[in-house]
Formats: C-alpha cells, structure tokens, sequence
C-alpha cells in the first residue's frame, strides 16, 4: 500500500504508521470514538469454592463475603495466571480483544477498538478454573454514541461461553 499526502509525498511505509496518523488526525476523531467501547461488569463469583466466603469477590477482585475476605495481589509477570500486569489482582474480571491479544484487567483501559471478539474470564490460575462459579452482568459501552451490536464474530450473542480452552490457546 501506498499512502500519500497532499503534496503527492510519501506519507507513511508501514501500517504502524498509517494507523499512528490515523489516530493522531482530529479529521478522523468522530470515526475512531464511533469504534471503540468501554466495559465494565456488576455480580460476584468466587475462586474457590472450597473456601467460598474469603474467596468471593466482585469483577475488581475485591471481597464481598462475611469479612473474612483479603485482596490478593499478583506479582508481576507471574506466569501462573492469565494476567499479572499493572494492578493484577486474583479474581478480577480480565479481557482480551481479539485472538492475540494480552489479557488485562477490565477497567483499566479507557476504550478498546470494536470489531473483534471480546474473551473475558476470571483472573485464577490457569489449574484453578475447576472451583470457580458465579457470574458477571457485563456492561459494553459505544464511545461515540453509537449503539453496538450485540453479537460475536461467530454471530452469537454476547456473553455465549465457550470451553475454557478457547481462551488460554
């Protein structure tokens, strides 16, 4: 692909570039906030269920048992969970857009791009997913004011749970 500008030069080489001068154009600001989303989910679930009132927690990972309940932090870079970046908590709600995508905690990211599948699970080691239960009413917001189509790439409707597998590979 070739991208030129007004004067017939050269604009950009790669689609880094592009999407970098896409982004920064304000001539394209009511397209790019037209595609994006912000999410957010009520509920609780737990990760343990053998230990069900210290280990229910909301979508933040933060406890709403019978008090016995304490956050549990993840260091960073801890491969035994799908997340452990910047405030990785056990229990938190995580999410990746698209196939390739990084796992990150919900809420932290101000708006993702539509147009690609939305995974979310729980933020509990990868051999700890069998003791989980409870549910999320997720909450998917248009940053343009434009209302989303409820739907995965598949077709089918938002929150359709899938084998677990679909996630971690």
């Amino acid at each position: 692909m070739v991208v030129l500008d007004a004067q017939g030069k050269l604009s950009v080489e790669t689609l880094d570039e592009l999407k970098a001068e896409i982004a920064n154009d304000a001539a394209f600001a009511p397209l790019i906030a037209g595609s994006k989303a912000s999410g957010d989910a009520d509920g609780t679930w737990c990760f343990n269920t053998r230990e069900r009132d210290a280990r229910t927690c909301d979508a933040k990972g933060y406890g709403v048992g019978k008090g016995n309940y304490y956050i549990m932090n993840i260091d960073k870079g801890d491969k035994k969970y799908p997340y452990s970046g910047e405030k990785a908590i056990v229990g938190q709600a995580i999410f990746r857009v698209g196939e390739n995508g990084s796992p990150e905690a919900l809420g932290l990211r101000g708006a993702f791009s539509g147009g690609e599948d939305v995974w979310m699970m729980i933020n509990d080691t990868f051999d700890g997913l069998d003791d989980n239960d409870g549910s999320l009413q997720l909450r998917f917001v248009p940053a343009g004011g434009r209302s989303l189509d409820p739907t995965n790439s598949l077709g089918d409707p938002i929150g359709t749970q899938y084998p677990k597998d679909t996630f971690t590979n």
